[in-house]
């Protein structure tokens, strides 16, 4: 998974589509009212409630983004990009991205075995970029 449009050390042998992941978690006015005034006396730490919900959310937005990715033979995702937007009392974590199998650049890809266009068997989901 990489934000940027390539990875470095891997070549881009499909470009598969656009693939997404979304999670909601509820977020009410008075919880938000809450965790504000608590915060500025010091009452809760960095890591509050409400910033783990968001962390969760997003961690789970991604992984269905990965989850999603495979199901169409991809092995990396490019130029992710996660948006958060209120849907009613809702906060709605959308990640967003290219789906594409790529491989070692250093690889050779004419053989039959390795060709882009086939779903590979047990590639593993590239992380990094």
């Amino acid at each position: 998974m990489s934000t940027t449009s390539q990875l470095d050390g891997f070549k881009i042998c499909k470009y598969i589509g656009i693939v997404n992941g979304e999670s909601l978690f509820r977020s009410t006015v008075f919880k938000d009212l809450v965790y504000a005034f608590a915060s500025l006396f010091g009452k809760h730490s960095r890591k509050s409630k409400y910033e783990k919900e968001l962390t969760r959310s997003r961690q789970e937005a991604l992984s269905q983004l990965v989850k999603r990715s495979s199901g169409y033979g991809a092995t990396a995702v490019i130029g992710i990009k996660i948006d958060y937007q209120f849907v009613g009392s809702y906060v709605m974590v959308c990640a967003t991205g290219t789906a594409v199998f790529a491989e070692k650049a250093n690889r050779q890809s004419h053989n039959k075995e390795n060709r882009p266009d086939r779903k590979p068997d047990n590639t593993k989901f590239i992380v990094g970029g």
